[in-house]
């Protein structure tokens, strides 16, 4: 194996690791709303700690929503890496088939 194909797995095997990444964070926030609207829906109830309850909810839904978007920077970044290094193993695999055909001549 070349150098060149185990930083393709390795770029692989981050990509996987950040949509992993990523898609908890999504079911996070899911889960955030979701209970943010329970709350919400029992708003009548009378009481300061689903008042704080309500604050800490839109605080982590905030973070949540910021670490999505850098999750989501991180996807785009290992999907370019892992496309020009995919490019260059390709080049690298059509010259050394011309290599090949000129040598056999």
């Amino acid at each position: 194996m070349s150098a060149l194909d185990a930083t393709i797995r390795t770029h692989r095997r981050q990509l996987e690791l950040s949509r992993r990444f990523l898609a908890g964070l999504l079911a996070l926030r899911s889960c955030l709303l979701t209970d943010a609207e329970r709350l919400r829906r029992r708003a009548g109830d009378p009481g300061a700690a689903a008042d704080e309850r309500a604050q800490r909810l839109a605080r982590s839904i905030v973070e949540v929503e910021a670490q999505i978007l850098r999750a989501r920077a991180a996807v785009n970044d290992a999907v370019e890496a892992l496309a020009r290094h995919e490019l260059a193993a390709a080049r690298r695999a059509r010259v050394g088939r011309a290599s090949r055909r000129l040598a056999l001549r």
